[in-house]
């Protein structure tokens, strides 16, 4: 525990606070059994309590170390492992900001680092997945039980594009050239080169991708830039010079959702 916290820069505060904690070992190992069986149940089970924030960072944390022999058996490396559960540290940093206390609140996407479904190569994420219905958008048909790569970009650093080309290798080579790589995503959505300059490093990314279809609905993109969406952008921050632009797009009257792309 103690250098998996180190090494995925686990604010010592936060460690402080899951050190508090105390649950009996037949108490973790039951939840640990409970999580494996049936996510739900244990999601319902922790946020029952008060402090399920936090309980949900300290089993997390614990369930992240049983899971180091499986990302091994794997053909994964230490590197990969410990890249992977970085995404823990910003999400206890994005609860702490919002909330005012150290734990998790995205709990269903941190589960997913556990078997492992989603695991961090370089820059970016990736997610394999069986397609549960049919996708069919502008000349493209994903039928149902298709296995596609999904591509995720986590927080924390520069999505340059050299960076973003290596992971992107790497990924190839692990899943496989041949393989159908997605990305649903606020970057993906059209309306996002009305605010960016087109040689940034957003831009870039999306031009990796073939646009298939959006969600005007889905405000992921205030969540990610602002962290919230709210019913009024005039209350939004101005920190950043994508801030400022996107807040001012929001003020005169338009929308921002989140796109679909295929990998070139």
């Amino acid at each position: 525990m103690s250098e998996l916290c180190s090494a995925i820069s686990l604010s010592p505060e936060a460690v402080a606070c899951v050190e508090k904690v105390r649950i009996s070992e037949e108490e973790y190992y039951d939840k640990r059994k409970l999580f494996r069986e049936d996510r739900e149940a244990f999601w319902r089970e922790i946020l029952g309590r008060s402090n399920y924030r936090i309980l949900f960072l300290h089993y997390y944390l614990r369930f992240a170390c049983d899971a180091y022999d499986d990302y091994l058996s794997q053909g994964l490396t230490r590197e990969i492992y410990f890249d992977t559960f970085r995404d823990i540290e910003y999400w206890c940093a994005n609860c702490f900001d919002r909330y005012g206390e150290y734990g998790i609140a995205d709990y269903e996407w941190i589960a997913k680092l556990m078997a492992p479904e989603v695991i961090r190569l370089g820059r970016l994420e990736y997610e394999a997945v069986t397609l549960k219905r049919d996708i069919s958008v502008p000349d493209l048909f994903l039928p149902k039980g298709k296995k596609i790569i999904f591509v995720h970009i986590p927080q924390g650093s520069r999505l340059d594009d050299e960076s973003v080309g290596e992971s992107l290798k790497t990924a190839r080579q692990r899943y496989g050239a041949g393989e159908v790589f997605a990305c649903y995503s606020w970057l993906m959505y059209p309306g996002i080169m009305n605010i960016i300059p087109r040689n940034s490093n957003i831009a870039l990314f999306q031009k990796r991708f073939d646009i298939k279809g959006a969600d005007e609905n889905d405000r992921q993109a205030e969540e990610r830039v602002f962290g919230q969406a709210l019913d009024d952008p005039a209350h939004y921050p101005e920190r950043t010079a994508l801030q400022r632009n996107m807040k001012q797009y929001l003020l005169s009257g338009h929308s921002l959702g989140c796109g679909f792309g295929i990998l070139k």
